[in-house]
This record gives structure tokens, sequence and C-alpha cells, in this order.
């Protein structure tokens, strides 16, 4: 078989923007949005966050599976966007496409993550580099096994969590659309390609934001452990409030350190 002959290996890169798409986000007076956006992956701690600081939506991104309010706050006196972000990297893409079609130069993401090695639950987990085991970054950049994440995002993310004395992993992490295809013999495989961790968008927003030339991050936390990948553990990791609370102040934080 000609693998180049596959139809998700053949898509042309000089092309601009597909002509359905949808306007540019705009808030309710008309004005734009923020340059730099935070998007979270946890709702439950968006859901808080959005109630403790009282944010009401400036504006929604619609689909056909939910809406989803889009936020701006002011943080270090810059305004920065905050958005719920769908899990999984198609619908994800679609939402970072939109948001960089309305303005978007620098965003941070924020989510959990599986672990391939023993790291507690709980750790925070910054991604240089992505693998691409997904079909959407393949929409937006060449074909290659990895992608590297924009340095000077690692960059200024390191930098918050220094300042604010959060410890933390940095590696390559495994972007997956199968979650149950996680089989023990791809875990040791990844693992002996040099991930840490498995997330399930990474590697897609990476491949959006280099093809538009903005600026992307990601801040994960480590949830459930795969380090035995014939004893999955859980480890209740979505209850880990304090973690998902830590991950959305810092991609908040962070954002706001970046040049526009």
């Amino acid at each position: 078989m000609d693998l180049q002959a596959l139809p998700l290996l053949q898509h042309m890169y000089s092309d601009g923007r597909s002509a359905l798409s949808r306007p540019p986000l705009r808030r309710a007076d008309g004005s734009p949005l923020p340059q730099r956006f935070a998007l979270c992956f946890m709702r439950s701690a968006l859901d808080d966050y959005v109630r403790e600081r009282g944010l009401s939506p400036a504006c929604v991104h619609e689909s056909e599976t939910a809406d989803f309010p889009i936020f701006v706050e002011r943080v270090n006196d810059v305004e920065v966007g905050l958005v719920h972000a769908p899990v999984g990297a198609p619908a994800a893409a679609i939402l970072l496409d939109r948001l960089i079609d309305s303005g978007a130069t620098r965003v941070i993401s924020c989510g959990g993550c599986g672990v391939l090695e023993p790291v507690d639950c709980g750790v925070i987990v910054i991604p240089t580099r992505a693998l691409r085991d997904e079909g959407t970054s393949y929409h937006y950049a060449a074909p290659s096994p990895a992608i590297d994440l924009d340095p000077s995002m690692v960059d200024v993310i390191l930098r918050a969590l220094d300042e604010h004395e959060v410890p933390c992993r940095t590696g390559m992490t495994w972007t997956c659309d199968g979650f149950f295809r996680e089989t023990p013999g791809l875990i040791r495989q990844r693992r002996e390609q040099g991930c840490l961790a498995v997330d399930m968008e990474v590697s897609a927003l990476a491949a959006v934001a280099r093809f538009y030339g903005i600026g992307y991050g990601a801040i994960l936390y480590s949830g459930d452990s795969l380090s035995n990948p014939d004893a999955h553990e859980h480890r209740d990791w979505i209850s880990n409030h304090t973690a998902r609370s830590i991950s959305l102040v810092l991609s908040l934080r962070a954002i706001s350190y970046t040049n526009t």
C-alpha cells in the first residue's frame, strides 16, 4: 500500500481557512475578544472559578454538542479570555481555530493527563513535545511523528510556576484519539519512545497554533496512572480539586505574562 495515498496525508497546507468557517466571535457590544486565552478542559474547576470571580459570559461558542460561554477578566492588569474547551482533538481544534480567527495570538490550555511513569497524582506536567497519535493535527501540519511546543510559551509557563513555587515535570506527551485503545503493548511502546504523559488534545492544538503562527503552550496535571500497563490506577483523579484549581490559575497567570 502507498501510504501517501491515505486521505489523512493528502492535505494542502497552503490553503487558508475553509469557506465554511464561521464568522469571528465578538462580545455582545461588538468589540473584539482578548488576544490572550486560557482553554480549560476541567469544567468543574472553571465553574468554580467563574462563580467565585462573579464573571458573566462575554459571548458563546456554539456547537451541536453544547454551548461554551467565553469569559473575560483582567489578570495582572491584562485582559484574558477564559473558556471551557471540549475534550478530544477535533472539537478542541475547532474552538482554537475560531478563537484565532477572532484575534487570539497567545493561548494556554490546562487539563488532566494520564502518566506513563510513576508520578504522584496532582503533579504539574508541562509538555515540551507531543507525539501525534491523533488525526486532527495532520489537517494543519505536514506528517511527522511528533510536534514541538512553542519554546517561548513553555518558558513563560515555567516562569509562572517558578514565581508561584510550584514544582513540575517536563517532557513529551502522547496525544491519543483512542481513549480505550491505550493498550498495554502500546503503553510500553510509548514509554520506550520517551513519553511521560498521555492526553487527547495537545499535539492537535500545537499544530493549529503553528499553522496560524500563534503561541501555544499547555499545563497538565497528573491524573490516572498507566505506569503499570497491566494495572490501571484511576486514583479518583477528577476529584483532585486542588490540582485542577492550581492548573487553571497558573494558566491564567502565565498567559497574562506573554507579549502580544
